[in-house]
This record gives structure tokens, C-alpha cells and sequence, in this order.
């Protein structure tokens, strides 16, 4: 049964700690000996995620209309990996970020309860970063508890999205961090609005500068040419194991627009942030 506790407790986006559960001394689900990292798990069928376990059937001949795409999604299933941190890893910020997973996930890394998230239709995000060991080999273990009659349509079953091993400096751009907006947006200029949020993992004060800049993306998906505009760098304090946010905003000459259809052309900027520890 997956407790509560360690629902809220693997995702940095829940800033609220009322939201939070006391995660218990005790290291729950350490036992499993799925979790171990000495476990023998070469007769486990190899596969590559996204992965859904149930596609592969058989269809089920019985049940109500519907009957979740009438495929046998519900049930528990494990997905073990082995992850190289290399030493050069060492003092940075890793978190295991999936993209979907149904459902009600469990996560261990080196037979530590890491955390999880229960819905199966959200991403998620995990800090690995206690529990690395850089410089060797570290096992990952999740697990998945789909129940039964759970949705009225085909939920998929598995790690049925893309997953990510993300490395950063312990100060770094908050996960959905950079939040932009235009507004008064016209063919002679448009106003730009950006929030950047900055994370500080590491057990000391720090001073954030943050500059951004934007440039026009090419067909190739690239920036092209110099900067068509920046916002002028700002210096803002970041208390340990915290976040701050810098503000700022900018007027672009002459935007080039989307355009209505059937004329519309595919005009697109990127916006580059670059976040220094001054001090």
C-alpha cells in the first residue's frame, strides 16, 4: 500500500508545506527486494520506456462496455535501472523527472525511498541528489499500482512517457521556473514580461545575478543572428535550501508576428537566462 507520506514529499513545485505529510524515520519499503540494489534482475524482460505493459494484451473478452480499452492495464509492475553518475557529478543537483507513469509510482535509488506521485495523467519530478553515490553505479527501482476500474477510458499501464536523469548546479533555474508573457503586442513593438525563478540547494547564502536575453529562432530551431533584445541584469538574494524570484521586462521593436491564417508564418524567439553566483 503506498502511504501517504510520500506522495507530496518528492515534488519541489509544492511549496506549501501544509501540504506536506512528516515523512517517518523509518526507510518504508526498504525490505522489497526489488529495491535491492544486489538483486538479479536478468530475467526481467528488457524494454525501452515509454513503455505501456498493457498493449501487448490479451484483449479482455469480458467485462462492461468499455472496460478501459478492454486491455489488462490494472496491477503492479517494477522497472529497474542502473544509473552511472560519474565523480565529475559530484556536489551537483539530479532529479529523475517523468513525464507520466500509471500510477501511484514509488521510486528508490540505491534502496532509499526516494518519493513518488500518485496521479497517473501528471509529470513528476524526484530529488536523486541525497541518494547518489558519484563515481559508481547507482540502482533505480520504481514501482507502479494501477488499479482496477480506475477510468472510464484506457489509462495505459507503465512508464508510459518520456523520463529524464536532469544535472544542475545546486543554483539553478527553478523547475517551470522562467514563466514569460507579451502583452501590448503589435508590429511596431511588444512588451515582455519574465519571472525567473532561481533554486539554492546548497547550505549557503547566495547572491543571484540573472540576465536574459532573447533572439529569433531559426527553421532549424536555432538562434540567428545577435540579440534582438535583453532585460538588464539583476542582483537578488537566495537564502540556503530556498528559491528567490527576479523580475523584469523589455520592449521588442518591430516583433514579427504570426500572423493570421491562411498568411501565417511560423515566427518564433527564444529567451536565454543566465543565472551567476556573485557573492
Amino acid at each position: 500500500m503506498l502511504q501517504p507520506w510520500i506522495l507530496p514529499t518528492g515534488n519541489a513545485f509544492i511549496k506549501d508545506p501544509t501540504r506536506r505529510f512528516r515523512r517517518p524515520n523509518s526507510n518504508w519499503g526498504r525490505d522489497l527486494i526489488y529495491v535491492r540494489p544486489d538483486f538479479d534482475d536478468r530475467a526481467w524482460e528488457r524494454m525501452n520506456v515509454p513503455h505501456d505493459w498493457a498493449i501487448s494484451g490479451p484483449f479482455i473478452a469480458d467485462g462492461p462496455m468499455g472496460a478501459m480499452g478492454r486491455l489488462p492495464s490494472s496491477g503492479i509492475g517494477w522497472y529497474r535501472r542502473k544509473l552511472n553518475i560519474p565523480a565529475a557529478d559530484r556536489g551537483k543537483s539530479i532529479f529523475l523527472d517523468v513525464d507520466g507513469a500509471m500510477s501511484y509510482a514509488t521510486v528508490w535509488l540505491n534502496g532509499d525511498l526516494v518519493g513518488g506521485w500518485p496521479y497517473g495523467y501528471a509529470s513528476w519530478r524526484v530529488d536523486l541528489s541525497p541518494y547518489v553515490v558519484p563515481g559508481g553505479t547507482n540502482q533505480l527501482a520504481v514501482r507502479l499500482d494501477n488499479p482496477p476500474n480506475s477510468s472510464r477510458w484506457y489509462p495505459g499501464g507503465g512508464i508510459y512517457r518520456n523520463v529524464w536523469l536532469t544535472k544542475t548546479q545546486p543554483l539553478h533555474v527553478g523547475q517551470w521556473g522562467t514563466y514569460v508573457r507579451t502583452r501590448q503586442v503589435s508590429s511596431k513593438a511588444a512588451t515582455i514580461d519574465v519571472d525567473v525563478t532561481v533554486d539554492n540547494d546548497s547550505p549557503n547564502d547566495a547572491i543571484v545575478r540573472v540576465a536574459t536575453t532573447f533572439y529569433a529562432l531559426g527553421a532549424a530551431g536555432r538562434p540567428t543572428g545577435g540579440a534582438v533584445a535583453s532585460i538588464e541584469s539583476a542582483d537578488v538574494r537566495d537564502p540556503p535550501r530556498a528559491s528567490a524570484t527576479v523580475k523584469g521586462s523589455v520592449v521588442l521593436a518591430r516583433p514579427l508576428l504570426l500572423g493570421p491564417p491562411p498568411a501565417q508564418r511560423l515566427n518564433r524567439y527564444v529567451e536565454v537566462t543566465i543565472v551567476s553566483n556573485v557573492g
